[in-house]
């Protein structure tokens, strides 16, 4: 590089340096924002299929214990 040039590079790389950092503080935000709200949602999801199963355990039991459900040998035949 010929030393004329040599003050407008390292101004240029100055440049580019901070503009990095600024746009390197900017996107490392956006990402941490995102994976805040990945978190959450997978968590919600989670409950969700957590609620889903303990309902399908209470409908299990209700058909179970409900009165119009008895099994055949349980039944008794009017004489």
């Amino acid at each position: 590089m010929p030393s004329g040039q040599t003050h407008e590079f390292n101004r240029y790389i100055g440049l580019m340096n901070g503009a990095n950092l600024k746009i390197g503080t900017i996107y490392i935000l956006l990402i941490e924002q995102f994976i805040d709200k990945l978190e959450l949602r997978f968590a919600w999801y989670v409950a969700l299929k957590l609620w889903e199963e303990q309902i399908d355990d209470i409908r299990r039991i209700v058909q179970v214990t409900r009165p119009g459900n008895r099994s055949p040998r349980a039944t008794t035949r009017p004489r």
